[in-house]
């Protein structure tokens, strides 16, 4: 018994460390991202910067062509260690490296080919299909490069070591900051964007080889050498996932398509919007639940069922206690959300966050339950769920659109991706056992905490609403009325989740020790003892 709440430990301790690291990488990026764009910007000018954007959603389309396979890495590397299983790593890392160069020079030679095509059908100007030309092929043979590299770097996220690859992440992208400023300071334009990206990834690429050289010795890698046994067992996994890969990415884009298509281009931009702060929500919760997987492939590399439904409601616990107040209060705040970001004139993109931030809460929730069905090798449970959202959003939002107008695509993606995601929650409880009850159960004190929120909100602003007019202030005002906000709502939170008591004592210490500073911090707040 004792060896058993051992591992337990360990195995939260990993998750919570993993994700602490996960959020740290998130959050840098995020800032890189916030500062470097403008210089950018500024740089090349808006044509060229749309260029450039251009090359990565080609390449995110052109990942959705690998059936899946690149998901399945971290899940059977995290299998084959718990089993010391070496030689099927080496197998699984040859294997990979193989397919993804063949799938490289693929999709190489198919750009090569359609890239005059390509540019004038994304009305890339005439001027620019030079540059535009050799940044996009160079942009592709580093996409199926970085692909072909993949297994390796799988093997930190399957030894649950995201503190190595969220400090190698974090170093390179001082690489990338000082190769952007000099390219662009010395004038190569876009062209030197993309070979600084190139040499990053060169970088990158040494680095992870002698990081996973370093984490598994056994590792023997024979170049161009097929497996056919691991090639079934990545592909039957991969499909699966890659329905679900295809679903998120449909809930996300197809419904700006349509309104373009029903409506206007122009309402494009106010959906995009909204929509940006509501999946960006939704990326955070993500990186939360990102170092889950290989933890749940280890649990049943052991097979201890047992272990693995503990641990499951577990991490649902502590996903909701965090990710369930950021979707309520970006709802209830959404005007000011918007008005300190854009100003005034967008009051169509706070209907958008606040039916969108409903729609993706349950979904979100979800990536728990997700990580599950991967870990037990059954992402045909998600990959059903996920054929539905898939189904009912294209139809309904296009219905709804044509009937209700601009709303009428957020309200179909509502609908479909709660309909897809219970369905599938249903699906994977009835195979690992958990009752409804006890799932509902694991979330509802964090609901409740939220609505006590915002009830006390809503009293307090009502109130304040006699003595201020919250319509005519500025920006720096509103965003000093939605830090208060944010703080009485918080604190209002903590102190439900207190007297609703959800957690135990152990998982109170596991945030207290995982998180640094402000696990203490949440665990005083929200602790009886």
């Amino acid at each position: 018994m004792k060896t058993s709440h051992a591992a337990q430990g360990s195995i939260s301790g990993k998750i919570m460390k993993n994700t602490a690291y996960n959020i740290l990488g998130k959050l840098w990026w995020i800032l890189i991202a916030i500062f470097l764009t403008p210089y950018i910007v500024s740089k090349i000018g808006i044509e060229r910067f749309g260029v450039w954007a251009i090359v990565g959603v080609i390449t995110g389309y052109f990942g959705l062509l690998d059936f899946g396979i690149g998901m399945s890495f971290i899940k059977y590397i995290a299998e084959f260690h718990t089993k010391g299983e070496y030689d099927k790593i080496n197998r699984l890392i040859d294997t990979g490296f193989t397919l993804y160069a063949i799938f490289a020079f693929m999709c190489f030679s198919l750009v090569f080919i359609l890239r005059g095509p390509i540019l004038k059908l994304l009305n890339v100007p005439v001027y620019l299909h030079h540059e535009a030309g050799i940044v996009l092929l160079i942009g592709i043979a580093l996409f199926g490069a970085a692909n072909a590299m993949s297994p390796f770097l799988a093997i930190q996220g399957g030894l649950q070591r995201m503190d190595i690859s969220n400090k190698i992440g974090i170093g390179l992208s001082v690489i990338n900051i000082a190769g952007t400023v000099y390219f662009l300071e010395c004038g190569y334009g876009i062209i030197g964007l993309m070979v600084n990206n190139v040499i990053v990834f060169t970088v990158m690429a040494v680095i992870n080889v002698i990081a996973a050289h370093k984490l598994i010795p056994a590792i023997r890698f024979r170049a161009f050498h097929l497996d056919k046994l691991i090639f079934r067992k990545l592909f039957s996994f991969g499909y699966n996932m890659q329905i679900s890969k295809i679903s998120g990415l449909i809930s996300a884009q197809t419904d700006k398509i349509l309104i373009s298509c029903f409506l206007s281009i122009g309402l494009v931009t106010f959906y995009q919007l909204g929509s940006s702060i509501v999946y960006n929500a939704c990326s955070f919760a993500y990186v939360l639940s990102s170092a889950l997987m290989p933890a749940f492939s280890e649990i049943d590399a052991l097979g201890d069922r047992a272990r693995l439904v503990e641990a499951y409601l577990r991490s649902v616990k502590y996903l909701s206690f965090f990710t369930v107040p950021v979707f309520i209060f970006m709802a209830i705040s959404a005007g000011e959300i918007m008005f300190i970001w854009m100003g005034f004139g967008y009051g169509q993109s706070v209907l958008v966050i606040q039916v969108l931030a409903f729609a993706l809460l349950v979904y979100t929730l979800a990536q728990s339950s997700s990580s599950v069905s991967a870990a037990i090798g059954k992402p045909q449970l998600l990959a059903m769920g996920s054929l539905i959202i898939i189904f009912l959003n294209v139809i309904l939002s296009a219905v709804f659109i044509k009937a209700f107008g601009f709303l009428g695509a957020a309200w179909g993606t509502l609908i479909a991706v709660n309909v897809g995601t219970v369905y599938f929650l249903n699906q994977l409880h009835k195979d690992i056992r958990v009752s409804t009850r006890s799932y509902i159960g694991t979330t509802v004190p964090f609901f409740l905490a939220c609505a006590a929120a915002t009830a006390v909100i809503f009293v307090v602003w009502n109130i304040l609403g006699r003595f201020v007019n919250f319509s005519g202030i500025g920006r720096l005002w509103s965003m000093a009325f939605f830090l208060a906000r944010g703080t009485i709502f918080l604190l209002t939170y903590f102190l439900c989740v207190k007297a609703l008591s959800p957690f135990r004592a152990k998982e109170l210490e596991v945030i207290r020790e995982k998180i640094p500073v402000l696990g203490s911090v949440m665990v005083k707040m929200i602790s009886r003892q």
